[in-house]
């Protein structure tokens, strides 16, 4: 994005398959499963916009967060090119929703707007299922007989966009906190961590995460530099 002003699809199929493909170019000791299911349709010889599969989970949800960022200003447009994105190795109906709600999210933030008024009057009633919980009562409870007992911090879209939801109201003043609740949680943590961290990144800035967090990061300069891009676009 930062190469071309904007999410290129070819550009970002190339390196897709350069990253994945060449030995030693990532440190990952787990693959994720619709990596795996890609890149055994790519093998077999399939075309590419054939070898991603039904997906329901955040995995592919993560990898849309810079371009939800990126086009703030218009959402719609903003969801469409990230379905482009989800679609080359996420397919599905619950991954292309999920991105569109989280794309009128960032809009939101960036209009000012804080959790609560966005989880309980922006989206509008019925708007999606993850929206349809007593997410004010559930402050006074304790972290963990929330996710758990009335919630799951599973993989699927469905116990954790809840789960989601919960802790960036609940720890919409206190970043940092929330990601340690996060990381405590279980389940899909990570990739749920990175759209709660995102999410709370908007609302509150840099400044809310630890220094530690940001400055102790081996790619430190490197997405440095690609946040001031974001923030010159702007």
């Amino acid at each position: 994005m930062q190469q071309h002003g904007s999410y290129n699809e070819g550009d970002y199929i190339q390196r897709y398959l350069n990253l994945m493909l060449t030995p030693g170019a990532h440190g990952d000791t787990w693959v994720d499963e619709s990596h795996r299911t890609f890149f055994n349709h790519y093998a077999q010889g399939k075309p590419i916009t054939g070898c991603g599969d039904e997906d329901q989970t955040l995995s592919g949800v993560v990898i849309s967060l810079p371009i939800l960022i990126h086009g703030w200003r218009d959402p719609h447009t903003a969801s469409l090119k990230a379905d482009d994105l989800t679609d080359i190795a996420h397919k599905g109906r619950k991954v292309a929703s999920t991105t569109r709600l989280l794309a009128h999210i960032f809009s939101w933030i960036f209009k000012n707007h804080d959790i609560d008024t966005i989880l309980h009057k922006k989206p509008g009633k019925g708007a999606q299922s993850c929206l349809n919980y007593p997410f004010k009562d559930w402050i006074s409870k304790d972290d963990f007989e929330v996710i758990g007992q009335l919630v799951h911090p599973g993989d699927q879209l469905d116990d954790n966009m809840p789960t989601l939801m919960n802790l960036a109201l609940k720890y919409q003043n206190d970043t940092g906190q929330a990601l340690l609740v996060n990381a405590h949680s279980g389940g899909d943590s990570c990739h749920r961590g990175a759209i709660l961290g995102a999410l709370l990144g908007a609302l509150n800035g840099v400044e809310s995460l630890p220094a530690d967090w940001v400055f102790g990061l081996n790619e430190y300069d490197s997405l440095d530099k690609i946040s001031d891009w974001l923030i010159e676009l702007q």
